[in-house]
């Protein structure tokens, strides 16, 4: 966005207080999309599910069998009184991996806010049964570019400027993904400037949902 810098919603950065100071959200644009590439009856894993509103919304629509993790526990308890099995977990923990494999692992609007997030993806990828759907701002949105343009760094926080350490555009990530063992199967920008996010997604879409497989 091209306005001015928000103040902060929180003092410092602390999950907890995030989805204290947050609350529930609305299903967003990403969700649909992403429903369309899961099967009824299939298992989902969603990494990073905050407060559960998108993977509830995923199991009711398209009967998937969900598991969310989130490394807040306020997240995890308001996810848990939606119906969803969410449980506590830090995906940068040393040990971390995923308890069994699952047709679709989903990680949303996560590897931006994690400073080694290919540890995360590399480490999943023989968990991943079907798909893996990520989705990430894009950094190279038309509005971001303009910002730069005109001195400004692209503002991508919501309620702390700490929020996101690692940017990426869509060919960055696509290059990315290659590296760590995954071809893309598709792209699809959630929101942007509209009727030309679908058309071109790497210069007009803002948030960018990729399906990938992992190469066996």
């Amino acid at each position: 966005m091209l306005g001015k810098r928000h103040p902060f919603g929180i003092a410092e950065l602390d999950y907890d207080d995030y989805w204290r100071a947050r609350g529930d959200h609305q299903v967003v644009a990403r969700f649909p999309i992403i429903a369309k590439h899961l099967n009824r009856g299939e298992t989902l894993l969603d990494i990073g599910c905050g407060e559960g509103t998108g993977i509830a919304y995923l199991m009711e629509r398209t009967g998937v069998v969900g598991v969310g993790l989130d490394i807040s526990s306020v997240a995890v308890e308001m996810a848990r009184s939606k119906g969803v099995d969410a449980r506590v977990a830090d995906i940068m923990a040393p040990d971390f991996a995923p308890d069994r494999t699952y047709d679709t692992v989903l990680i949303s609007e996560v590897l931006e806010h994690i400073a080694e997030p290919e540890r995360v993806v590399t480490g999943v990828r023989d968990h991943v049964g079907q798909r893996i759907i990520l989705t990430f701002p894009n950094i190279a949105f038309l509005p971001h570019r303009l910002r730069l343009l005109f001195g400004s760094f692209p503002v991508q926080w919501g309620w702390h400027p700490g929020e996101h350490l690692r940017f990426w555009s869509l060919s960055d990530f696509a290059w990315w993904l290659d590296q760590l063992g995954y071809d893309v199967v598709s792209v699809q920008a959630s929101n942007g400037i509209r009727g030309l996010a679908a058309v071109r997604p790497s210069l007009f879409g803002n948030q960018i949902v990729v399906v990938a497989r992992p190469r066996r």
